[in-house]
């Protein structure tokens, strides 16, 4: 058997370590329940699969030269993905939809939202699935923003999806300050949310957060959406997956908070 622990850091008095990021995900949740409103966190991540080598030693050689949502023959992962998939619910994991990416050897796995300590959780042992999965079978896995010079970038989409708790609907206003705090300290934690300097060549690319107006849309750093049934969803794209989604989930609640703190517009 295989236990993972994952624990909260206190000093020796029992007070919480200011850099526990475990906990700062927390105290940020519970001030938003506070407050009448519930979030829960869906991620979308990418990564590419490479060959070993004859020793065993991984290369940038994809496993296949297929593209976006691209099935079998050309798509050499699927297997894969369907291996780490069937992992990751035996975990109680369940992701939603997989599929090949637009670069060569380059994969998506998505996951239903959950609330955000969990969802920050799952991430982590849904990277160490992939990594020992792919291993298992003969390949190598990796989360790096931009592996491959020539071929699309590995991005994380974040969605948070804002409600009220329980049957009582969220108030328009708090969900009006809380996107607006997003989007205010965008910049802040975009510097988090991109964890190393390679994720920065990701900002080029049109498919991944850009600034300009004629590549909204999709390549949007952040998008606000608003449901039918009165939830706020906001879609954060301007991330890579070698991020702590701890720390990543609990700056974006805290951005949240901000802006219903300044009743932003």
């Amino acid at each position: 058997e295989v236990i993972s622990l994952l624990a909260y850091i206190k000093r020796p008095d029992g007070s919480f370590y200011e850099g526990d990021t475990l906990h700062l995900l927390d105290a940020a949740n519970q001030k938003l329940h506070k407050l009448g409103l519930t979030c829960e966190i869906a991620t979308d991540c990418e990564f590419y699969i490479f060959k070993l080598d004859s020793d065993g030693v991984p290369t940038t050689v994809p496993i296949d030269r297929a593209g976006y949502l691209d099935c079998a023959p050309y798509d050499e992962g699927e297997n894969v993905r369907r291996d780490i998939i069937l992992n990751l619910e035996d975990m109680g994991i369940i992701p939603t939809a997989s599929h090949h990416e637009e670069g060569p050897g380059q994969n998506e796995i998505d996951f239903m939202p959950t609330e955000p300590s969990s969802a920050a959780k799952n991430f982590l042992y849904f990277k160490s699935a992939v990594r020992n999965v792919c291993r298992l079978n003969g390949m190598y896995a990796t989360f790096e923003p931009k592996p491959l010079e020539n071929s699309a970038g590995s991005g994380l989409r974040i969605t948070l999806t804002l409600r009220g708790i329980g049957d009582k609907p969220a108030a328009p206003a708090l969900l009006d300050s809380f996107s607006e705090g997003v989007l205010s300290k965008a910049n802040d934690i975009t510097s988090v949310l991109y964890s190393t300097a390679e994720s920065y060549v990701l900002l080029d690319e049109l498919r991944a957060p850009a600034h300009d107006s004629e590549r909204r849309g999709n390549a949007s750093g952040i998008r606000v959406l608003n449901y039918a049934d009165g939830r706020r969803g906001i879609e954060v794209n301007s991330a890579d997956c070698m991020c702590n989604p701890f720390l990543a989930f609990a700056l974006l609640l805290e951005a949240g908070l901000y802006g219903i703190e300044k009743k932003l517009k």
